[in-house]
Formats: structure tokens, C-alpha cells, sequence
């Protein structure tokens, strides 16, 4: 009972919404790999290119079947986080104000501190048990799990706490040699999903880049041809333009 869920990201990006003014369509150098850009408001965001591994997801009993992954860093550790997206829309929900964790600690952890293919079986069968004791005790559901440190964290949001610790005792009773940690906070505003679980702009460039990788590599790609990638920027200022401008061609880049 004496964890606390509180895990910060590092490096989150400022969230004030510069206008949009004329931009600048920039030829760089070859790479080998994929990029491409999204449209956020009035703004075009250049999505990252770099091959990050995949896992299959599962389908599972939630709130929404919008379930997807990234990689970061949290606490200055890195981090595999598996949320559920399409709870964003109901977020913060006042009818669940209570947020529930439970951390699984792993037996042999990888040496970045990332769950091994040894454990992977029984921490899905974990996760599955914990889902339907909770659910089904006092009506929570899971809203994204993060895997640090060597341990893996559930993270849960229900109406009220109250019959929380039999419920993971019940999940956990298949488990008996796995340690664990659990806990409960009234998280109102929903600060652990909109705060940590969910993906910020930069998380989501990461995610959106991941989907292209894949769908190339549906369709027969082996990612081994270099591209010439074009970026396209906006500002809102001449003089912010103008650095900008300055410091690509610096790094080699044709404007």
C-alpha cells in the first residue's frame, strides 16, 4: 500500500498552440527510413522516422477497443506504455474518481528493465486476472499499464475504492510468487491518464510513425531503401522563421 502512482515523464512539449503563418518546404538529406507529418489544429507536425519493435495486441474486455503502445521515458526510465485512447473523450469522468494501481514485480527482468519473453505468458494471464477480479468486484477498469524498472503497473479507474485490496488479492491468488504492490488515490481531474498514461505530441508523432512502418511492411516493404524526405514548418514570427531557416542549412539541409 505504500507505492505511489505518480510517474512523470520527462521532456513533456509546451501546449501552447502557435498560428499558423507561410511556411518553408525543406529538402534534407537521404535517410533510411519512413517519415511523414500530421495535422494538429493549424499546424503540421513532422512525425520522427525510427524502426521501433512491434507486439501484437490482444483484445480484451475494456471501456474501448482504441488499445495502442509507445516508448518513453519516465522517471529517467525507460518505459513500454499501453493505454487505452479511446477513453480520452469521457476524460476526466466524475462518475470514476478514484484511481486504483497495482504493480507486479518481475522475476527476470531485461537488463533495460523491460519485461523478458520468459515472463510475457504469465504477465498477460496477470493482467487478465486482475481485469475481471477488479471488474467484476467493484466494477473498475483498466486504463493503461506502464512496464519500467522491472515491474509492470496497472493502472485502474472505478467509482469508489471500497473492496480494492480483496479484489488484487483475488487477482493475485494464481500468483503466489509474484510480489506486489497496490494502492488507491481520488484523482478527480484523472491527472495519471491525461498526465502519464496518455501519449503527448510527441508520444503520438512516435505512434503514427510506427502505423506507416507497419502498413509498409504489410505491403512488402523491407525499410532498406533510402527516401528523400521533405518537412514543411510553420511560425508565427518572421524571426523565429528566420533561425530556423539559419540553423537547418547549418545542419545541411536545403531550403
Amino acid at each position: 500500500m505504500g507505492a505511489t502512482p505518480w510517474r512523470f515523464k520527462s521532456s513533456r512539449p509546451h501546449s501552447r498552440k502557435p498560428r499558423a503563418s507561410r511556411g518553408f518546404f525543406v529538402s534534407g538529406p537521404t535517410v533510411d527510413s519512413v517519415i511523414f507529418l500530421t495535422r494538429q489544429g493549424q499546424r503540421l507536425i513532422l512525425v520522427a522516422a525510427g524502426v521501433i519493435s512491434t507486439v501484437p495486441l490482444r483484445e480484451r474486455d475494456s471501456v474501448s477497443d482504441q488499445w495502442d503502445f509507445y516508448f518513453a521515458n519516465v522517471n529517467e526510465k525507460l518505459a513500454s506504455l499501453f493505454v487505452d485512447l479511446g477513453i480520452r473523450e469521457m476524460a476526466p469522468d466524475a462518475d470514476n474518481p478514484w484511481l486504483l494501481w497495482v504493480w507486479v514485480y518481475f522475476h527476470h527482468p531485461r537488463d533495460d528493465g523491460l519485461s523478458s519473453s520468459q515472463e510475457v505468458d504469465t504477465l498477460s494471464e496477470i493482467e487478465d486476472s486482475l481485469t475481471n477480479a477488479l471488474g467484476s468486484s467493484i466494477d473498475a477498469f483498466l486504463a493503461g499499464r506502464i512496464t519500467t524498472d522491472g515491474r509492470r503497473e496497472f493502472y485502474f479507474y472505478a467509482p469508489a475504492f471500497v473492496g480494492f485490496d480483496d479484489a488484487v488479492a483475488r487477482g493475485m491468488e494464481r500468483f503466489p510468487d509474484y510480489k506486489w504492490d497496490a494502492g488507491s488515490h481520488h484523482d478527480l481531474e484523472w491527472n495519471q491518464y491525461l498526465g502519464v498514461l496518455y501519449p503527448t505530441r510527441r508520444d503520438w508523432q512516435r505512434i503514427k510513425n510506427r502505423h506507416v512502418i507497419e502498413q509498409l511492411q504489410k505491403h512488402g516493404d523491407r525499410l532498406e531503401k533510402k527516401r528523400t524526405v521533405f518537412h514543411w514548418a510553420y511560425f508565427s514570427h518572421e524571426a523565429s522563421r528566420g533561425q530556423f531557416v539559419a540553423g537547418v542549412k547549418e545542419r545541411g539541409y536545403t531550403v
